[in-house]
């Protein structure tokens, strides 16, 4: 940086303040310029009193604007800003803070000491100030917006009373190459001068050149790499994925990576890629040695298997970097990629696929539509995708409305028998003289009113797919004898016939009833019992994970505003907090419902604590929703992450001192297990010992 005049002046001047202050006083009476004044000080001086400042301000005169947000949330990279959270603990340690403003110099965020910004926000240096010479007087913000180099000054040197007791130092390259795309935004280091210290110098002109050096980048290739990834993904859901450059590193991550590998964003950008996954590593290494198009590969992760597919991303002919995009089921990863290049591994047809796109049994979903990352939801989903890979009896037990069928779609999808037929029966809603007619098929003449031709049954119908039987519970004894006899044999006979018939189906039951307690009183058949639960798969109710509310809620929104045809995108906090403190008795489909009640509802794009029913609505806290034009922090657009930790923070610790430092009290009341308590505990850098 082109600093060290201007630092050398700032070094000299902690021994000359008062000669400093003398001659800025005698400037504001007499007009008249001493010696002693740097020229550019005393040219800014000069412009600063045409401009008519009032030097004798205690505060930044002029109105916030308001609008500074809009002007630049759209410009700034946020996903770089770990890199800034970094950068404000530091500050915060040195009792300083660094300013960010828009290229019409108004503040858009302040981020570092507490402290500091309260003692500047009492003197109107906030969020929407405006930093300009015309409106503020000599600043360092405003001579390195003028001169597109590093400037600094020291205490009184500033124009105005209210910075003389600051030392800052700001920058802002001027960008004119024409294949640049974007702003870099001017930046200020400011520390009260009783705290500026001999050396602190190289440390602020050290985070303003890495602050800088970070802008340049984004706006070079990891501007190009974000666009390509945020493009992509508007139209595209239910992958993840991983950006990297060209040396492999990692610049960019999808929010379910962060999420299902329980880990921040500044703890994986920046790493090589092998450092992360070398599963990931070895595929991106494989493809870019090989001559043939990018395949798509099945890697081991820490959370289960992922398919794999990379895609590189070019600007101007050049590869700049790639994205690999990862799903759990290859099928859907075709799907979605299939505006990029051929997939082959999934393009080979299974020989043995029957007919099932064109009939009424298709599996709709996979893996990668269940949402959730608690642990019992997960510990689910990966049993579910072991089990996926063989031809065992799955026995899913669950309350009415936790996913069932969602899940035995998802295993046959993810099983050799996807592609041909996924045939579903409820025995719970079928009849008693329908149900083994349905099940089992009959023949011409075997009832009154049997069809001329007979029909097939459920399990005839399901012949090389899956057949998955809801509310087994309800199956009539006689009827679970003769089912008992068809996964023994292979073989089904329809009603009226005497012929067996062969038959390869897979079969995955499920209920919400104790099957051992009917078994017990005479209900079940224990022989039928041990047939079907080869392999169990128990789902937690909603009100056993409702951490994973918010993903739900906001997945079911997407979809009934598009069913709709409306245009609601957001859900209040006071919502998400009644629906956090619902039992749900319903689960999933009651959560549907209730979000479904509110798009209907929903008079603009939020979904508020009016528009949801009033069963729920009455838990919500009783504090007003969001204001429609809520007061901004001084960190702009930083500080809704910042607020949302520090309302948490501060809801944990209340709950801790309410039940005397009883954890699991705690955790039962914010609706999480224990160790899930434990690790927001120290997420939040609470400590209860």
């Amino acid at each position: 940086m082109k600093c060290t005049r201007w630092r050398e002046i700032a070094l000299k001047n902690l021994n000359d303040q008062s000669e400093i202050e003398l001659a800025r006083q005698n400037f504001i009476k007499t007009g008249e310029i001493d010696k002693c004044v740097p020229e550019d000080i005393a040219a800014s001086w000069k412009k600063s009193a045409e401009f008519g400042v009032d030097a004798s301000s205690k505060v930044l005169p002029g109105k916030l604007n308001r609008d500074v947000l809009t002007n630049v949330i759209m410009q700034l990279n946020t996903r770089d800003s770990y890199f800034y959270d970094a950068e404000a603990e530091m500050l915060d340690y040195l009792g300083a803070a660094i300013v960010f403003v828009d290229d019409h110099l108004d503040v858009f965020a302040i981020r570092g000491s507490r402290e500091l910004k309260d003692e500047l926000r009492a003197k109107n240096f906030r969020f929407g100030s405006n930093l300009a010479e015309s409106r503020v007087g000599t600043n360092a913000l405003a001579l390195a917006f003028e001169s597109g180099q590093d400037r600094w000054v020291y205490g009184s040197e500033h124009y105005l009373d209210a910075l003389k007791d600051y030392v800052c130092v700001a920058t802002c390259p001027q960008i004119s190459k024409p294949d640049r795309v974007g702003i870099v935004f001017p930046c200020m280091i400011i520390v009260p001068k009783e705290r500026f210290f001999e050396g602190m110098d190289a440390i602020f002109s050290y985070i303003l050149k890495t602050h800088m050096y970070r802008q340049n980048s984004i706006l070079n290739s990891n501007y190009l790499m974000y666009n390509a990834v945020i493009n992509f993904f508007i139209a595209q859901s239910g992958m993840c994925y991983i950006a990297i450059d060209n040396s492999n590193t990692i610049i960019d991550v999808s929010d379910n990576v962060l999420t299902c590998q329980n880990i921040k964003l500044n703890q994986i950008i920046g790493l090589k890629l092998g450092d992360f996954s070398p599963s990931l590593a070895e595929v991106a290494e494989k493809d870019a040695n090989a001559d043939a198009p990018t395949q798509v590969h099945r890697v081991m992760l820490k959370v289960g298997p992922y398919y794999v597919k990379k895609k590189d991303v070019l600007s101007a002919g050049e590869t700049i970097g790639s994205v690999m995009f990862l799903s759990r089921d290859p099928n859907l990863l075709a799907q979605k990629l299939k505006s990029l290049d051929h997939l082959t591994d999934t393009d080979v047809p299974d020989r043995r696929t029957t007919s099932a796109k064109s009939s009424a049994y298709v599996a709709k979903y996979n893996f990668s539509n269940l949402v959730g990352f608690s642990k019992a939801f997960t510990t689910a989903v990966y049993k579910a995708q072991r089990v996926a890979q063989s031809s065992s009896s799955v026995l899913i037990l669950g309350e009415s409305g936790t996913g069932k069928e969602l899940f035995a779609q998802s295993i046959h999808n993810a099983s050799d028998r996807r592609g041909r037929p996924f045939v579903s029966l409820n025995c719970a809603a079928m009849p008693r003289e329908l149900i083994d007619s349905e099940l089992f098929g009959y023949v011409e003449g075997a009832f009154t009113g049997a069809r001329k031709s007979g029909s097939p049954g459920k399990i005839e119908l399901a012949d090389g797919g899956t057949l998955f039987l809801d509310e087994i519970g309800d199956m009539p004894l006689d009827l679970q004898v003769h089912l008992l006899k068809v996964l023994e044999d292979r073989q089904v006979t329809r009603l009226g016939d005497t012929k067996p018939r062969k038959v390869d189906v897979r079969i995955i039951v499920a209920t919400n009833q104790n099957l051992q307690s009917l078994v017990e009183q005479g209900k079940f058949r224990l022989d039928l019992y041990y047939r079907i639960n080869v392999f169990t798969i128990r789902l937690p109710a909603l009100r056993d994970r409702k951490e994973d509310i918010p993903d739900l809620a906001y997945c079911f929104l997407s979809q009934c505003s598009k069913a709709m045809g409306k245009n609601v995108t957001y859900i209040s906090q006071n919502v998400l907090q009644a629906f956090k403190a619902y039992d749900w008795p319903g689960n999933l489909r009651e959560l549907r419902n209730a979000v479904e009640y509110g798009v209907n509802l929903a008079a603009a794009q939020k979904i508020t604590i009016n528009d949801i029913p009033d069963n729920i609505a009455w838990l919500a806290q009783d504090t007003d929703d969001e204001p429609d034009e809520p007061e901004i922090s001084d960190e702009g657009i930083f500080g809704a992450a910042m607020s949302e930790a520090d309302t948490e923070t501060r809801q944990i610790i209340e709950l801790l001192d309410k039940y005397k430092g009883n954890k699991s009290k705690v955790a039962n009341e914010l609706g999480m297990s224990r160790p899930a308590l434990y690790r927001r505990l120290k997420k939040l850098n609470i400590d209860v010992d």
